[in-house]
């Protein structure tokens, strides 16, 4: 009795190991799908940000120039 369910766990074991390997390749496969979209979305906010930063800089601009315009008369 002992011999056969000995084999019997065995073959038991090797089955969950390959569908264990075969549910690892798919969560790896979602990964690098989100990491694209993250790459997405941080882009879009790099972009987003800049237009802020170059609007802020143009309004300091456009205060700082008659400023400098009294200060050269």
């Amino acid at each position: 009795m002992s011999k056969e369910r000995i084999q019997g766990q065995a073959c038991v074991t090797e089955k969950k190991k390959k569908k264990k390997k075969k549910k690892k390749k798919k969560k790896k496969k979602k990964k690098k799908k989100k990491k694209k979209k993250k790459k997405k979305n941080n882009n879009n906010n790099n972009k987003k940000n800049n237009k802020k930063n170059n609007k802020k800089s143009k309004i300091k601009m456009q205060q700082k120039k008659p400023i400098h315009f009294l200060a050269m008369l």
